[in-house]
C-alpha cells in the first residue's frame, strides 16, 4: 500500500487476496516435571535485510520481541500491574518416542532452535536422577551451527548439564569456524563404536530436531556409516540396522 499509494481497495478486497498468518509452532524446551504448569520455548529473532536495503524481522519473532516493551503494557491498561501477556496459543502432540528406563542411552542431533527438546530431555533426565534415585544412562547431544560465538544458542546451559554429567557426551559442531565446514555428520561418524554400541546393543533411541531436507539423508548415512563400522558388518547390514530402528519407534524425528 505504501508502494502504490494510488490503490485504494476496499477493506472487503483486501481480506479476499491477504492470506491468514499461519500458527508458529515451537517444541517445548522445558521438562514439565521441573517447571510445573509453565512451557519454555527457544526462539531466535528471524531478521534480514531485502534487496531495497530494508530491515525486516519475522513477524511472530517481532511479536514476541515487542510484548516485552513497555508501550505494550501500557496498552492494556489494569494489566500492566501485573506485566502478564495474554496470547491465543495451543498445545498439539509431539512425535518423540521415550524409553522407560532412565538408563537407555538417547542420541540426539539437533541444528539451531532444533536444541530445545533436548534441553528438556536433559532436564527431565536430570529431575529424575535427583528426585527418584534413578541412574542415568548416556546421554549424547549433537548440536550444529555456523558460528559459536554467534550461533551457540544457550551454550551456557548445554555446558552446564554436560558438566554435570546429565549430558554425558556434548558434541558441538560449529561449521563456519575452521578452515574446512564440520557438521553434525561428521561428528557422528568419529564416534561408530561407541553409536553402533548404544543405538544397537544397549538399544537406544535415536533423536533429530532441525530444518527439513538433506539434513535427515546425511544423519542417516552417517548412522548406517557408525554401524558399518562399529559393527564390522556390511553397508547393507547397516542399512537394515537403521531400518530396525525407524520399525521399532526408536528412530524419532522432528523436522520443520
Amino acid at each position: 500500500m505504501k508502494k502504490w499509494p494510488s490503490a485504494k481497495p476496499t477493506v472487503e478486497h483486501l481480506l479476499t487476496i491477504l492470506p491468514c498468518i499461519k500458527c508458529r509452532l515451537y517444541t517445548i524446551a522445558s521438562s514439565s516435571r521441573v517447571y510445573k504448569g509453565t512451557a519454555q520455548l527457544t526462539v531466535v529473532i528471524n531478521d534480514w535485510e531485502t534487496p531495497g536495503g530494508k530491515t525486516q524481522i519475522g513477524s511472530c519473532t517481532d511479536y514476541l520481541e515487542r510484548v516485552g516493551e513497555q508501550k505494550y503494557f501500557e496498552s492494556l491498561g489494569e494489566r500492566e500491574k501485573t506485566g502478564d501477556v495474554f496470547a491465543a496459543c495451543s498445545m498439539t502432540s509431539g512425535t518423540f518416542n521415550f524409553p522407560e528406563s532412565n538408563e537407555t542411552p538417547m542420541v540426539m542431533v539437533g541444528l539451531g532452535t532444533g536444541v530445545a527438546p533436548f534441553i528438556a530431555f536433559a532436564q527431565d533426565r536430570k529431575w529424575r536422577s535427583e528426585q527418584k534415585g534413578e541412574k542415568n544412562g548416556t546421554m549424547w547431544l549433537f548440536y550444529g551451527c555456523r558460528y559459536e560465538k554467534k550461533d551457540y544458542i544457550l551454550g551456557d546451559v548445554l555446558n552446564t548439564l554436560n558438566d554435570e554429567g546429565i549430558i554425558t557426551d556434548l558434541r558441538p559442531a560449529f561449521s563456519r569456524d575452521g578452515p574446512k565446514k564440520i557438521y553434525v555428520q561428521h561428528r557422528l561418524v568419529e564416534e561408530p563404536e561407541r553409536i553402533y554400541n548404544d543405538l544397537i546393543t544397549e538399544r537406544g533411541y535415536f533423536y533429530l530436531c532441525g530444518q527439513a531436507g538433506q539434513l535427515e539423508v546425511d544423519v542417516k548415512n552417517a548412522l548406517v556409516t557408525c554401524f558399518e563400522k562399529g559393527g564390522n558388518v556390511s553397508r547393507e547390514e547397516g542399512q537394515k540396522m537403521l531400518e530396525d530402528l525407524m520399525d521399532e519407534g526408536r528412530y524419532c524425528v522432528e523436522l520443520y
